[in-house]
C-alpha cells in the first residue's frame, strides 16, 4: 500500500524513509495499534500538508517519541537528549519494538 505514495512529497514521509528499518517498523506497529495507519498513509502523501495545524496529536506523538528529530516538522522543539538516547538504543540493540 505504501508503494503507491509519491515519495518525498511530504517532509514527514522523507524523514520516515530516512529512518532505520527498526524505527520504521516500530512506527508502523504503533500507528496500527492506535488505528492511525491509514491516516498516516493519506497524510504522508499530501504535498504541502500543514503538519503544524492539521495532523492528529496521537500520530504526532508517536513520531516525536520514536523520531525526536521530527518535532520541528510539527512546530515543536526537539526534546533535549531524546535523539541521542534513540540513536544509542538503535546502535546497541536495546530498541524495543514492543515498548
Amino acid at each position: 500500500m505504501a508503494q503507491n505514495l509519491a515519495v518525498g512529497k511530504n517532509p514527514l514521509w522523507t524523514a520516515y524513509q530516512d529512518a532505520g528499518s527498526l524505527v520504521r517498523d516500530e512506527i508502523i506497529l504503533e500507528l496500527k495499534r492506535q488505528g492511525l495507519f491509514r491516516y498516516w498513509l493519506v497524510t504522508a502523501s499530501k504535498e504541502g500538508y500543514d503538519l503544524k495545524k492539521k495532523v492528529k496529536a496521537p500520530m504526532r506523538d508517536i513520531f516525536i517519541r520514536l523520531m525526536p528529530e521530527t518535532a520541528t516538522l510539527f512546530g515543536l522543539p526537539v526534546p533535549r537528549g531524546a535523539a541521542g538516547k534513540k540513536k544509542a538504543a538503535v546502535n546497541d540493540g536495546t530498541l524495543s519494538l514492543f515498548s
